[in-house]
């Protein structure tokens, strides 16, 4: 048989938590008290120990991670004060554990102290739980005396009664509810629900047990579970309600239910018997929970809460003036002044803690004990109040206090913002009718485009801000065409981009308005804007002007300097006549044209600091041209005579003067792309007609008056 994998006290989990002590251990998990080094506090961690046995096969392992990973979640998802907080938190790694100790071990194939083969395992699976150093119920009736009083033990199964009111809400069964598994918290003295080992889902069965406190099993523990073998088999909350009254039924008795002979005895009298304080209301109480017949008990928590914290008139039936059957048991008997005193002071207890039984708490420990707080707290904490929304916890708050109406607001709200929970918690608050909206605010209130050349485009920035409370979210709409921005919106500080785009727009003056339709409401900021008159020839003026100043250019960089000795293609001639000043015009040449191209590129962007740092940039691009000016040339004719000669029929120059008006042409092209992609890309093919005619009709001049050689 495999051991049980554990720890040694002084291991150090994760890097982080030292074991200092065992505080428990069940059928597959073993709980450690240990300290957070991070934060300097004590944890309980619960790790699963589980592993295969080689010998009977099967995968166990595998079977009880999937029960501890339930009562992970089930412990994530049920955020209450009674109920212990804990997370899941699984380390991966490599660890040898001895199949017969279950320590682990590093440096040997075997175990060092017994010599056993290891179990290799792969990943170790933690829940790090909230320590509790106070006793459990068992312990604090022990200290008591044996029974605790009855209105420090009426407190502790309330406060176990609106946890497992949350638990059943959620249509989940604890199955183990009982005096150990109740824990008091040092400081506060509430009393606390451990051990969702075995929780499942109403009407679904377990196999494991999450700790060895006597007897537990898959179906409960024997003398609180129900009798019946079915109902322990596929358990609901009557089950729950069953093993609360045999808790209250012990504490107050001094009797152990787990013990056969206090059992019988517990069956066969009345708790009355066994203590002469207990109310008759509350003894009551206490057999109708424990009846064998499911449907003769209150049918989950809030019906167990509802008979508790009655009036005392019905609360111990209506004879004897109304004060309570306290002598109605099954001994009869006269009411005595202290029974009276009893029932009255149990009465004021259970007045007074109603009271609290509404109360919704954050994890801050902030409460909520109506829905004006609720709102308060919601607006205060809107990420872990959204998760509340949307698990259902806030509904079933609502109906616990009566207002029926907004936890069915607060069910349709999840179902109509179901991946917009900021939102849907917005649209709650304002249901309650007790908040005023966000106030919302737009910068700038007007929005001014200027005036817009033909094909252009222009952005804005709109500034929603949130001057107020809640959260801000909405709708954007415009019915003016060729105004573009999105039309959604969320957050209490947004920037939304507004394109107004000339191309759809007609010549002369446009305004119109946005509409911002909010959870603060509705706001409308105007717009305006001015498009200048389309000029068709623009776009052609800019490819055919840009393809004759490349031309020129072309011509300066190779023919001027020549001073007439260029005018063919190189056939290994000097190429300069003086070098030093063809290489300074060639080097001016090149800056004033790196110049023209910086300027017209930087009033494009309208930016003075493009033109400083291009600018700049220039002179020194044009020193290296000018000092490589016969290189660059002859590398220029050598690239450009076998494509341009059959055209310029060895004119080196025309070579270059055509390789220029080309590259000018498709930068004004480019200049002019958004013409390209629209109704007037005409205008641009224009251009280029313009352009070839020009640049053929050089060509064919200076082929007529040149000599061929």
């Amino acid at each position: 048989m495999t051991a049980s994998l554990r720890h040694r006290i002084g291991d150090r989990i994760q890097e982080r938590y030292e074991v200092m002590s065992v505080l428990g251990s069940g059928a597959f998990g073993t709980v450690y008290k240990c300290r957070d080094s991070e934060l300097d506090t004590l944890v309980a961690i619960k790790e699963l120990h589980v592993l295969d046995d080689a010998a009977r096969g099967g995968d166990e392992r595998e079977s009880a991670l999937a029960q501890f990973r339930r009562e992970a979640v089930n412990l994530s998802n049920l955020r209450h004060p009674h109920i212990v907080s804990g997370h899941y938190q699984p380390h991966s790694g490599t660890w040898l554990a001895c199949s017969v100790c279950g320590y682990t071990f590093r440096g040997a194939a075997q175990c060092p102290e017994h010599g056993a083969a290891p179990v290799v395992v792969r990943q170790r699976h933690y829940l790090v739980m909230e320590y509790l150093d106070g006793p459990d119920l068992t312990q604090a009736a022990l200290q008591a005396g044996g029974a605790l009083e009855i209105r420090q033990a009426l407190r502790y199964i309330r406060q176990i009664a609106e946890a497992l009111q949350l638990i059943h809400g959620r249509n989940l069964v604890h199955r183990d509810i009982k005096p150990e598994n109740i824990r008091l918290r040092t400081g506060s003295d509430d009393a606390v629900l451990l051990d969702f080992g075995i929780a499942t889902q109403t009407g679904e069965a377990g196999d494991f047990s999450t700790r060895q406190h006597r007897h537990t099993s898959g179906g409960g523990t024997p003398g609180y579970a129900p009798e019946s073998a079915n109902e322990r088999r596929l358990p609901d909350a009557r089950s729950d309600i069953h093993a609360l009254g045999m808790t209250l039924y012990a504490v107050v008795s001094g009797r152990d239910p787990m013990e056969p002979d206090d059992l019988n005895a517990m069956r066969a009298m009345q708790p009355r018997d066994f203590n002469s304080n207990v109310p008759p209301a509350l003894e009551a109480l206490i057999l109708r929970s424990i009846d064998s017949d499911p449907a003769r008990r209150p049918q989950n928590a809030a019906d167990f809460l509802r008979d508790m914290l009655a009036p005392a008139t019905s609360f111990g039936g209506p004879d004897n003036d109304g004060v309570g059957v306290v002598g109605g048991g099954a001994n009869g008997g006269a009411t005595s002044s202290a029974a009276t005193a009893t029932v009255a002071s149990l009465s004021a207890t259970l007045q007074n803690t109603a009271v609290a039984l509404p109360s919704f708490v954050f994890r801050s420990g902030q409460r909520a004990s109506d829905v004006s707080d609720l709102v308060r707290l919601m607006d205060q904490d809107r990420q872990e109040a959204k998760e509340y929304l949307y698990n259902g916890d806030f509904a079933l708050w609502l109906s616990q206090i009566g207002r029926a109406d907004l936890a069915q607001r607060a069910r349709e709200i999840c179902e109509q913002y179901p991946d917009r929970k900021y939102q849907g918690l917005e649209a709650l608050a304002q249901a309650t009718g007790l908040v005023e909206p966000p106030t919302l605010e737009a910068l700038p209130v007007t929005l001014d485009f200027g005036t817009l050349a033909p094909g252009t485009r222009r952005t804005l920035p709109l500034k929603l801000r949130n001057a107020g409370r809640g959260h801000l979210f909405g709708i954007l709409r415009s019915s003016q065409s060729g105004v573009e921005f999105e039309d959604k919106f969320e957050g209490n500080r947004h920037t939304v981009s507004v394109t107004l785009d000339a191309r759809l727009l007609s010549r002369g003056a446009h305004h119109g308005e946005i509409v911002v339709d909010s959870s603060a409401g509705e706001l409308r900021v105007p717009f305006f804007a001015r498009v200048q008159g389309p000029a068709s020839y623009a776009a052609s003026i800019a490819v055919m002007g840009w393809g004759v100043l490349g031309m020129v250019c072309g011509l300066l960089l190779r023919g001027l300097p020549l001073a007439g000795q260029g005018q063919t293609w190189l056939k290994g001639d000097p190429p300069f006549a003086n070098p030093l000043m063809s290489s300074l015009f060639f080097g001016l040449t090149v800056w004033g044209v790196l110049l023209l191209l910086t300027i017209s590129e930087a009033l494009r962007r309208k930016s003075w600091a493009f033109l400083l740092s291009a600018g700049s940039l220039s002179l020194p691009l044009a020193l290296l041209c000018g000092a490589m000016a016969g290189p660059i040339l002859i590398a220029g004719d050598l690239a450009l005579r076998p494509v341009m000669e059959p055209l310029t029929h060895s004119w080196a120059a025309g070579a270059w003067l055509t390789a220029g008006g080309l590259a000018g042409a498709a930068y004004g092209t480019l200049r002019r792309l958004t013409d390209v992609f629209s109704t007037r890309l005409p205008q641009v093919l224009v251009g280029w007609l313009f352009f070839s005619l020009t640049l053929w009709g050089v060509l064919w001049v200076v082929r007529s008056t040149l000599p061929v050689p």
